[in-house]
């Protein structure tokens, strides 16, 4: 739109093909700006009344009178442009912010808040992101481990260890039952009864199948 405002300046399509100025650029955004603003509602100095609407000297919609002071202080600025809900400006400059970083909702809010204000932001905003397709990847809920049925050993009543689960763990290093000062390896053996979960613990001399089988006896 600059470069066609630049052209009819001119008078030449020569000029279009120019690189637009930053007031190009700013005229064109203003002149935007106004076309989209007939689109609110015709009373919207009462509709909008509780934000301090006005015009300022561009004859574009402002709003924010009421605190005119503390948006100079805070926000460097003292006023924010009001846009309609429905504008598909909004939308894009919407899609434009949110694409720079994927941020949260408030995060793109503070972003459009900085120049406009649309009343229903957020609900634009969760839409556009909705929309994301990159979101959607950072945003994906993974498919979690789920726990398996109990085993019947641990639900039916029975005796202390009928139903017994173990397992070997080490190894520690002991002395020699014979030669005190020869240090040999022992591994520990858990036994654990499934319904009542008392734990057996007995110590084996050896980590080979023959040490187990003593120890299970």
């Amino acid at each position: 739109m600059a470069q066609v405002i630049g052209a009819v300046r001119a008078k030449s399509f020569k000029a279009a093909l120019y690189q637009p100025t930053p007031d190009k650029l700013k005229e064109a955004e203003t002149y935007f700006i106004r076309i989209e603003q007939k689109t609110l509602q015709q009373d919207w100095k009462r509709a909008y009344r509780r934000l301090g609407p006005r015009i300022d000297s561009e004859g574009i919609i402002v709003v924010g009178e009421r605190m005119s002071q503390w948006l100079k202080e805070n926000w460097n600025q003292d006023s924010f442009i009001l846009m309609p809900s429905k504008s598909q400006i909004v939308k894009l400059y919407i899609q434009h912010l949110h694409g720079t970083d994927h941020g949260e909702v408030e995060c793109t809010l503070a972003k459009l808040q900085s120049k406009f204000w649309v009343p229903g932001a957020r609900r634009l905003i969760k839409a556009v992101k909705s929309q994301c397709v990159i979101c959607k990847r950072l945003e994906a809920v993974t498919v979690g481990q789920s726990m398996g049925q109990i085993s019947s050993e641990r639900l039916n009543p029975a005796p202390p260890f009928h139903h017994t689960s173990l397992d070997l763990f080490g190894p520690h290093a002991i002395k020699d039952t014979v030669k005190r000062r020869t240090v040999g390896k022992a591994y520990g053996i858990i036994f654990t009864c499934l319904v009542t979960c008392a734990v057996y613990l007995f110590l084996a001399d050896s980590y080979n199948t023959q040490s187990f089988l003593t120890a299970f006896k």
